[in-house]
């Protein structure tokens, strides 16, 4: 289990999302190019929230800032859900795949994850996304929330062995 710093939990509670600036902070325990994975996740969401009208859980808020937050605390939250269950490797590899123009969407995370299991060419993940192959309806919008009530019903169930 990986320690979300109390500063980020406690933005993360206002159901206000985080913002770019935690979502780098957060992202440089898993990969070494954060900030530039944060500057191109900024325009993307910017594009899709702006240009596209998508919102986290298809719900929208009404504020453009919040918008854009909440998708990066999504998307945070989808990357620490990938190291959980692949392991660091996987989502350092998923995270740099951001640099090399495989921008993905929350749903299409875990997909990309079995993928580069399964599959060792990076290059190879850009063309599965645009052929809409990863997208998993069940993945949803995980958020920081989700991961601190996982974390203390593992707790609370270690504590009781």
């Amino acid at each position: 289990m990986y320690d979300i710093p109390n500063d980020i939990i406690e933005t993360a509670k206002t159901g206000r999302g985080i913002g770019k600036e935690q979502f780098e902070r957060l992202l440089a325990d898993m990969t070494d190019f954060a900030s530039q994975i944060a500057n191109i996740y900024e325009k993307f969401f910017s594009d899709i929230v702006k240009g596209g009208e998508q919102y986290v859980g298809f719900e929208a808020i009404g504020d453009t800032e919040t918008e854009i937050n909440r998708w990066y605390e999504t998307t945070y939250a989808s990357f620490y859900k990938i190291r959980e269950m692949f392991g660091g490797e996987i989502c350092k590899r998923l995270a740099d795949s951001v640099l090399d123009a495989v921008t993905l969407y929350p749903q299409e995370m875990k997909g990309a994850a079995e993928f580069l299991v399964n599959n060792s060419q990076l290059s190879d993940l850009n063309t599965a996304v645009l052929e809409d192959t990863l997208y998993d309806t069940e993945w949803g919008f995980p958020q920081i929330s989700d991961l601190i009530e996982e974390k203390t019903v593992w707790d609370d169930e270690e504590f009781e062995r």
